[in-house]
């Protein structure tokens, strides 16, 4: 039974690598992936992680995308490669999936199963998996957390609770909105302890969780105890992403359904249907089933309540705060979905009885959800009209760097490349400038120096001059934001 159980884990876990690798560089780099590669970047060639307050998050993304350079024998930025940078978010992807295992006497073996298909194939979870910024390892950590936390108050195991501490700093290292998935869980246990009458021993647990927590976290924003200035960021980033929050000082501000929304169906400039429906609508019937005291056999009801009240809550402070990305849907579908795996099992249960309908039942929500995932990761993996993407820099920025690519080839010696362009058009540019050691950026006309004279300017329409002895082209960086290349004659340049 263990060999078949751990068979079809691995399978599961082919299934989630098959459905991530293909095609990693296809997409065009966002302009927030790049940010993050540049910021490894600097960690990469000078040893050293500044945390900002202002921006970039904390440091695991960039910590544990080291050992993958150490295993490539990357030793710069410029040896980079965006398939490189992608290959972290899905191993995280698929051992986000393994790690589902620790719930296994909380969901029963067929209800693991369950939860490590539906990852493997849920359509937000494919394409972020796809995706180098920090929500992936978040979801990774989030995982870990609920099933230490399981494992320590099923087990009354000290050990367990400092791990799930650990977990928890690990969360709070990778993303500052990690803060509302531990609120949603220390209410949602809050409520169940008073219900079944608070004992002493949780209070023990919760002090080595709380314990681990801290340690794990002042060690990953100290760099080991050896820069404490860290920690002092780590408070200014409470204002600062508090303030971000409630809509101050961002365009990321969307109304409260924006969430619910993509968590049903939605539809987007005139394109397809796009949605997690089938999950959420499973996750609310796991959700009926564990308060109905109706949960499938194996599954325990006090975590499946403990799993309903805090992607409830969750997704009641997400919907209420004003700032949205879509990223950020992952945390609250994080829980839909093991809530789905409860739904489901109770759909197999109780309304299927003969084995093949149970077969065609599965296999169909899986053809389903796979469906889903080819869409949105490579059907429309750069288009509008997926909701998953959001600021996506264009494909069509490709043939500026197609360009750039046919212009290095042409000339005789390194290109000096002026970069005159606003901060928020700047991303994803020193991503796939990082080979051209000539490159200066500006982002003010005023500031530029007459000589030496570039090689190609690149900059933006308004801010764009015609300049005797150059050509120009225009390269839509993001819809409705445009680029202007400007290439000197000579030197070997070509169109």
């Amino acid at each position: 039974m263990r060999m078949r159980f751990t068979a079809v884990v691995l399978l599961l876990l082919c299934v989630a690598a098959m459905i991530r690798l293909p095609f990693l560089d296809q997409r065009p780099f966002h302009h927030d992936e790049a940010n993050q590669a540049y910021r490894f970047g600097l960690l990469l060639e000078q040893g050293d992680y500044q945390y900002d307050a202002q921006d970039h998050h904390g440091p695991t993304l960039y910590y544990l995308t080291w050992p993958l350079a150490m295993a490539a024998g990357v030793e710069s930025f410029a040896e980079t490669s965006i398939f490189f940078y992608r290959l972290v978010p899905v191993l995280a992807g698929c051992v986000l999936i393994l790690l589902v295992g620790l719930l296994r006497t909380a969901l029963g073996k067929s209800g693991v199963l369950c939860a490590m298909m539906l990852l493997a194939v849920a359509p937000a979870f494919v394409f972020y998996s796809r995706y180098y910024i920090q929500e992936i390892l978040l979801i990774l950590f989030t995982v870990f957390v609920l099933g230490a936390g399981w494992l320590s108050c099923s087990r009354r195991s000290t050990m367990w609770a400092a791990v799930c501490g650990v977990g928890m700093g690990c969360m709070l290292a990778t993303k500052e909105t990690a803060v509302l998935t531990l609120a949603a869980f220390a209410f949602s246990a809050g409520i169940l302890l008073v219900l079944d009458r608070f004992r002493f021993p949780f209070l023990r647990l919760f002090l080595w969780g709380v314990g681990g927590a801290l340690f794990t976290t002042i060690i990953w924003y100290t760099n080991a105890f050896t820069n404490w200035d860290g920690l002092v960021s780590l408070v200014e980033a409470v204002g600062v992403y508090a303030a971000r929050g409630v809509g101050e000082g961002t365009v990321h501000v969307h109304p409260w359904n924006y969430y619910v929304k993509m968590l049903t169906v939605y539809r987007y400039e005139g394109g397809p249907w796009f949605g997690e429906g089938l999950l959420f609508g499973l996750g609310v019937w796991g959700c009926f089933l564990s308060f109905r005291r109706r949960a499938p056999v194996g599954m325990h009801l006090l975590f499946l309540r403990f799993l309903s009240l805090s992607a409830f809550f969750l997704t009641l402070i997400y919907s209420l705060l004003p700032y949205k990305t879509p990223w950020c849907i992952l945390s609250m579908l994080l829980l839909w979905v093991l809530l789905a795996s409860v739904g489901l099992m109770g759909l197999l249960e109780t309304k299927m009885k003969p084995r093949w309908m149970r077969w065609v039942l599965t296999l169909c929500v899986l053809a389903v959800l796979s469906w889903q995932s080819v869409r949105v990761a490579f059907l429309y993996a750069a288009d509008v009209v997926n909701p998953y993407v959001y600021a996506q820099t264009s494909e069509q920025f490709t043939a500026l760097t197609d360009q750039l690519d046919r212009i290095r080839e042409a000339s005789e010696q390194e290109l000096y490349i002026q970069v005159i362009v606003p901060p928020d058009r700047v991303w994803p540019l020193p991503f796939y400038l990082r080979k051209d050691p000539l490159v200066g950026y500006w982002s003010a006309v005023t500031d530029v120096p007459e000589e030496p004279v570039p090689d190609v300017i690149i900059t933006v329409p308004e801010w764009s001059v015609d300049r005797v002895g150059f050509r120009s082209s225009f390269y839509e960086l993001r819809p409705d934001c445009l680029l202007v290349m400007q290439q000197r004659d000579g030197s070997g340049l070509f169109d």
